[in-house]
């Protein structure tokens, strides 16, 4: 799918722990830049960059990184290090950035929205029309898929366990079985769906997900 492939490319990154003090301001900055763009371009992080550092008010911390690397104290050399420290922080950044964490669920649930409801509807009928012997994963996948458009998540989630029952279970069915049992507040069960994928694609994208999940399960 057109959305999951745009999730891939925002969010394929790894977890850091510790961060100093002008690295924490660094991360408030972009959070703040994130609310003020309004925005989920892909290059939205190089556009926050620019306007952290050409402020020049963390001329310091750029002199001290690039030394530590062994490279001149570039303007570039400063975006790139602000790009790495963003990267290295982006799951915990779920956490402590609302804005982020609003870009990031608009980015796995908007498309779903923009999705004609009607033009579902008539996919929904056209594949209940294949036979039950033809009836494979990826046509309960399907099916799951749109009627999860439609907001039907019982018949959904019936779907896609019904897919998952076949074995070799597709990521993507994983996925929107984790994002069925979202829209119904069923957040547990969603993250341990979330953690699975992290686990077995290595894609950070559903550490992400799972952090998501995780702050609207404790009501933050």
């Amino acid at each position: 799918m057109k959305f999951l492939l745009l999730l891939l490319q925002l969010f394929y990154y790894s977890f850091s722990f510790g961060q100093s003090l002008e690295e924490k301001k660094i991360l408030s900055d972009f959070c703040y830049c994130y609310a003020k763009t309004k925005s989920v371009e892909i290059d939205i992080n190089l556009q926050c960059i620019n306007k952290i550092f050409k402020s020049g008010k963390y001329n310091a911390y750029i002199k001290k990184q690039t030394a530590l690397k062994k490279q001149p104290a570039t303007f570039e050399a400063g975006v790139k290090i602000g790009d790495e420290l963003f990267n290295r922080n982006r799951i915990q950044f779920v956490n402590t950035c609302d804005e982020f964490r609003r870009m990031v669920d608009s980015a796995r649930f908007g498309p779903l929205k923009t999705i004609n409801i009607d033009s579902a509807r008539y996919s929904l009928e056209i594949l209940n029309k294949i036979p039950s012997d033809k009836r494979n994963i990826d046509f309960f996948t399907r099916r799951g898929y749109f009627n999860l458009i439609i907001q039907n998540l019982d018949s959904a989630q019936k779907d896609f366990d019904s897919a998952i029952s076949l074995g070799d279970t597709l990521p993507q069915t994983l996925y929107f079985k984790a994002i069925a049992l979202e829209f119904q507040k069923k957040y547990e069960e969603a993250i341990i769906i979330y953690k699975k994928l992290a686990r077995i694609t290595k894609n950070d994208l559903y550490k992400l997900c799972a952090a998501s999940a995780n702050k609207k399960k404790n009501g933050l």
